[in-house]
């Protein structure tokens, strides 16, 4: 059921993409200590321009009491490299794409498939000095965020950490907290927020006129 919910997130050939380079870098790696799973997954955590993963790292140590050949663990193998590749292109720099996309996709270490794909959900195309570019507006930001908190929510059972994944998000936690209502999301403590059904999404406000 898990696997079926990721893919309600994840596109078809993204999270096909990703299963096949978590076959080939970690799930083939089985017969070796898992200490080098570990490591091996760690470095691309610290890769991401502007600091690593709170909630990445935290999802890692779950790992160490896992079998590594279940399909649980490897589908959270697959959902923590996709959310990954999302918050290195959340924390990317600039705003303003300018450098050509293979560029920025090194530069954020996530693979070209993966980032062309970000760049379409996430980005407009616009010009600058007569100049292609991509932009990132804060319409683009705030969806890019909610689909980061949206995927946290299915990797963590659908209850997180506040503190933990607004260190991510950029945010603080009464922002993130409001983010995660738009999700349905209630506060189980200060700290943290629970999605359960029913879900309680917040009213529509009204426009003055």
């Amino acid at each position: 059921q898990g696997t079926h919910i990721l893919k309600e997130v994840v596109s078809e050939d993204v999270f096909d993409f990703i299963k096949k380079d978590v076959q080939l870098r970690f799930i083939h790696e089985h017969n070796k200590k898992l200490v080098r799973l570990y490591e091996a997954i760690s470095k691309k955590e610290g890769k991401i321009e502007g600091g690593a993963s709170s909630f990445f790292h935290s999802q890692l140590q779950r790992l160490r009491n896992m079998d590594l050949l279940s399909n649980e663990s490897t589908d959270l193998l697959i959902g923590l490299l996709y959310m990954r590749h999302l918050i290195a292109f959340l924390k990317g720099r600039p705003k303003i794409l300018q450098k050509t996309i293979k560029q920025n996709a090194e530069l954020c270490n996530i693979p070209m498939q993966i980032y062309e794909r970000l760049l379409h959900l996430f980005t407009d195309e616009g010009t600058m000095h007569e100049k292609a570019i991509r932009l990132r507006t804060q319409h683009h930001s705030q969806k890019l965020k909610l689909h980061i908190l949206c995927l946290a929510l299915i990797l963590n059972n659908f209850i997180l950490d506040m503190n933990e994944i607004s260190s991510d998000l950029g945010m603080d936690v009464g922002a993130a907290q409001t983010l995660a209502r738009q999700l349905g999301c209630t506060p189980a403590s200060a700290m943290t927020a629970k999605l359960t059904v029913p879900l309680t999404m917040p009213k529509a406000r009204r426009r003055n006129k």
